[in-house]
């Protein structure tokens, strides 16, 4: 099976908003709390700075009640390396990154040429990176299911919710034979579905074990996880929902898909190292 290649990775560059606003230096505290108000903006460069200044709509708005003809020029700091990522930074550094604080600025000789916040990993370099490594894990997440199980037995035992079929297994096989004439070279087990996959990990006694969790029930709660992601990617659907960083938000959470994500990873990991024999770390 072929790997990850390169032009399906995703870099800081790939996802940040390169027409950055820069809030005029001459401004004053009151005028700028106008400006950032109407742009719901959290920070901004000041223009006409070098080093690049930045300043926060916090900031400003404190200055605004306490010194409101205060100017920019004077309230603005240097963009410090904290707030900065490189354009060259790949995705999981990103999420590690973004977990932390919501937005930054992206540098490049010593220049600010962009701006990258949680909102932007909605766009589509972040579906193709996702996409990618999920097509690979259910690839092989079905090779080492058709190797060490008997999963056509446990889809039998599988309850179909639906018309015309009374297993996961009989729905399939009628799939399978409804195609098997067009030479499309598919095993049975390639029509399974991401859903039966994870039944078949449930009720097998020691497949788990091959993954990279502590117990069979956090490989299926994962799996689950990794299973919503894999759905709303597949459809364009938003894979993070909440911009905050709470654990009391609605829907995927940076946090959220940060976890996620690295079980993407940890499994992919895990398969890989199982078709060269190689020892499967447990999380």
């Amino acid at each position: 099976m072929a790997m990850l290649n390169e032009q399906h990775d995703v870099v800081v560059s790939d996802l940040m908003t390169t027409e950055v606003e820069r809030v005029p230096a001459e401004a004053t505290a009151a005028t700028a709390l106008e400006w950032f108000e109407e742009r719901g903006y959290t920070a901004a460069p000041v223009a006409d700075t070098s080093p690049t200044a930045s300043v926060t709509a916090a900031a400003v708005a404190d200055a605004a009640e306490e010194t409101p003809d205060e100017t920019l020029a004077t309230l603005a700091e240097p963009v410090s390396l904290s707030r900065l990522l490189s354009p060259k930074l790949g995705f999981g550094g990103m999420l590690d990154a973004l977990r932390e604080e919501p937005i930054y600025f992206v540098g490049w000789d010593g220049e600010v040429v962009g701006v990258i916040s949680r909102a932007d990993l909605n766009k589509p370099p972040a579906h193709a990176h996702l996409y990618t490594l999920v097509y690979e894990l259910e690839a092989r997440l079905r090779d080492l299911i058709d190797e060490r199980t008997d999963w056509e037995v446990i889809l039998r035992n599988v309850g179909y919710d639906g018309d015309g079929h009374s297993t996961e297994y009989d729905k399939l096989r009628a799939e399978y034979e409804e195609y098997v004439d067009a030479d499309l070279h598919l095993r049975p087990v390639d029509y399974t579905t991401f859903w039966q996959l994870e039944r078949v990990v449930e009720e097998h006694d020691d497949l788990w074990t091959l993954l990279p969790f502590s117990s069979q029930d956090r490989a299926v709660r994962k799996l689950g996880a990794i299973r919503d992601l894999r759905n709303q990617v597949a459809h364009y659907g938003n894979v993070i929902h909440s911009m905050d960083a709470d654990l009391l938000a609605s829907g995927r959470d940076i946090i959220g898909l940060k976890e996620t994500y690295s079980a993407i990873v940890d499994v992919n990991s895990a398969l890989r190292d199982h078709q060269t024999g190689e020892p499967t770390a447990s999380a």
